[in-house]
């Protein structure tokens, strides 16, 4: 049974406006405040926390980073497989971007342990044509009916 949006939480309300504008107005959601974290692997000093941060904060809509690249960032270049660890943790996927992570020969990698592949090819398509339309024009959403 579905809630009517009134009864919605705060955060709930919050995290579905966030949402709506990473599919529809990426551009937008840097002017957002992120949805809220609490869940405990942002709450500790682990390297996990420190690359979900990184991941957050350094790699933009569209663009994409390696597994390598973000442990060099993280502080150990050696450290590609705890990355990998790393977005497997992962507990709030598209807002920490894990899909934007790839495979240092450009490979796109597993996501959601690899039952999800097609899915992060999606997402991927999915900000690369909203980028290039961004640049060229307004782009149209495509979460609406267009007339």
């Amino acid at each position: 049974r579905s809630r009517p949006q009134e009864e919605m939480t705060a955060p709930v309300k919050h995290c579905m406006t966030w949402l709506r504008a990473y599919f529809c107005e990426p551009w937008t959601t840097g002017k957002l405040p992120l949805p809220a974290f609490h869940h405990p692997i942002f709450q500790q000093a682990t390297f996990t926390c420190k690359v979900l941060r990184i991941l957050l904060n350094d790699v933009e809509f569209g663009e994409m980073a390696s597994y390598k690249q973000l442990a060099t960032l993280a502080g150990n270049s050696k450290a590609a497989r705890a990355v990998g660890g790393a977005m497997i943790s992962n507990p709030v996927p598209i807002i920490v971007p894990c899909h934007r992570v790839i495979c240092s020969n450009g490979q796109i990698g597993n996501y959601m342990g690899g039952r999800g592949n097609h899915l992060k090819q999606w997402l991927l398509t999915h900000e690369k044509l909203l980028k290039e339309s961004r640049a060229t024009s307004r782009g149209l959403c495509p979460m609406q009916p267009h007339s």
